[in-house]
């Protein structure tokens, strides 16, 4: 049940990186916990989909 209040708490959010590599926008999903501020510092996790995947793959 922890899975579920954690879930219920953060922010997503869609964002478009520009790629000069790909020559193309990538979009990307953001999670930012409920009690996130700019001031704050928090740990980052970078979680990639593989090759069939989608960017919000992770997110359901």
């Amino acid at each position: 049940m922890a899975a579920a209040t954690l879930t219920a708490q953060k922010q997503v959010d869609t964002i478009t990186v520009n790629s000069p590599s790909m020559k193309k926008d990538i979009k990307n999903v953001v999670i930012l916990p409920a009690d996130y501020t700019k001031q704050s510092s928090f740990p980052v996790l970078y979680l990639l989909h593989g090759y069939s995947g989608r960017y919000d793959s992770w997110i359901g």
